[in-house]
């Protein structure tokens, strides 16, 4: 009851908060939804513009509510180390892949993948500097927990370079017969270079490259011996388009993908392209398709929030900025936990996105339903992991997805088949001590 009740004060400051500054137009916004679905009713979203509005009302309700948490005691759920599985009797060649995992959400994924559940961690990143460094950081943790757990370097990654992916996933295949997770962890926040794929001639956009094409590229490669595919998406799926009175805004058209994948070599009068929150609504349908193809007792995807974290990613951000980061937002560690969860747990076939922040669930269920204010996702009590309803278009993503892969699979020159093939032979003998 306390409970509630603190957070009932929180969520009023936040409003009241609204109409302090002229923010009054977030909750505008969010009742004109209504007119906004019927003349879009498959792309029920927010606008960048209205995340925008949002962001001082966010770290207010952030800034009462963590108080409250801390007064209140509430510990968040955590994932806990898989039981036994440092055991000589328990098989230590489960294989996980981490992309961006040098820094950052990436690297504490990775350790805990090694340190607390025993997985074969390959550090996937750009340089084999620091790709070396994290796995000697990794190793020397699972040395000191007495694990056994393994991070190790087999090649450098870059997404944005998708030459450079199809050889990391050619040197994988040869390596490994199986891969137990593969989590689409690496990303950037903010658009600037493009590049050029020599072998289409295309203008890539360097952002939705890194952040989702390369990723799809890497998934098609890996996908007939993986088990589990987790990708990085953001509360940002919530605002894939700029503004309502954009001229494409529709997520089922393959322009809108095309827009944010391609640098068009003319900017017109009024087309500013924001790649980052697509990217992130990239990954998520990603994740949907996966499974509404391949879902089965031995594939899934999962699609995670990390939540707003103070890492690497905004290195390049003003000084007064990253200071109020680094007061309201969760650490790597905290950030990690929906990608653990999400890589170990044993989750409901109905759970297909983990965010984690406290939403309001008065029917109890395991997924919490879409709070139709994303504000509540933006920051706030902080809670470890929440399986929770995303933002899907009315027909659940399947026109957006159908859009989204044409366009991806012609860009990276690949193809996901309409289903699986049996799993090697090899399958039972890589995995026989997993039962023993």
């Amino acid at each position: 009851m306390v409970f509630r009740a603190t957070f009932s004060v929180a969520v009023v400051s936040a409003v009241i908060a609204l109409h302090g500054g002229g923010l009054v137009d977030g909750l505008a916004v969010w009742k004109s939804k209504a007119t906004t679905s019927k003349q879009h009713p498959s792309s029920p979203y927010y606008s960048y513009k209205t995340f925008k509005k949002l962001g001082l009302p966010a770290i207010l309700y952030s800034a009462v509510t963590k108080v409250a948490t801390k007064v209140l005691g509430i510990k968040p759920k955590v994932v806990l180390p898989s039981a036994g599985y440092n055991s000589t009797l328990v098989s230590t060649s489960k294989v996980a892949v981490v992309t961006g995992s040098n820094t950052g959400v990436g690297f504490e994924t990775a350790k805990a993948l090694a340190v607390d559940h025993g997985f074969q961690v390959i550090i996937a990143c750009r340089s084999a500097e620091k790709a070396k460094q994290a796995c000697e950081n990794i190793n020397k943790a699972v040395e000191k927990s007495s694990g056994y757990g393994k991070a190790i370097f087999v090649l450098p990654l870059d997404l944005s370079n998708l030459d450079s992916v199809r050889e990391f996933g050619r040197a994988i295949n040869e390596e490994f017969p199986m891969i137990d997770v593969l989590v689409n962890n690496a990303g950037k926040n903010s658009a600037g270079e493009v590049t050029l794929q020599l072998d289409s001639m295309t203008m890539l956009d360097d952002l939705f490259t890194t952040n989702f094409l390369g990723h799809f590229l890497l998934t098609q490669l890996l996908l007939e011996k993986c088990s589990r595919v987790v990708n990085l998406s953001s509360v940002m799926h919530h605002f894939p388009i700029y503004s309502k009175n954009d001229v494409i805004n529709s997520v089922d058209s393959v322009d809108f993908w095309k827009q944010a994948a391609i640098q068009p070599i003319e900017y017109g009068d009024n087309l500013i392209r924001k790649p980052y929150a697509p990217s992130k609504l990239a990954a998520l349908l990603f994740s949907v398709e996966l499974n509404r193809r391949y879902g089965d007792e031995r594939f899934r995807s999962i699609a995670v929030n990390p939540g707003s974290v103070n890492s690497d990613i905004w290195r390049n951000y003003p000084s007064a900025m990253k200071y109020i980061f680094r007061q309201i937002y969760l650490t790597p560690e905290q950030g990690s936990t929906t990608s653990v969860a999400a890589s170990v747990l044993d989750l409901g076939k109905e759970v297909v996105y983990l965010q984690p922040y406290w939403l309001p669930n008065k029917r109890k269920t395991t997924v919490v339903r879409l709070c139709p204010f994303p504000m509540l996702e933006m920051l706030g009590p902080y809670v470890g992991y929440q399986a929770t309803e995303p933002r899907l278009p009315n027909d659940l993503g399947r026109k957006a997805a159908e859009s989204l892969f044409a366009l991806c699979e012609e860009l990276a020159g690949c193809h996901f088949p309409a289903k699986l093939e049996s799993r090697k032979s090899g399958e039972a003998e890589f995995h026989r001590n997993d039962k023993e």
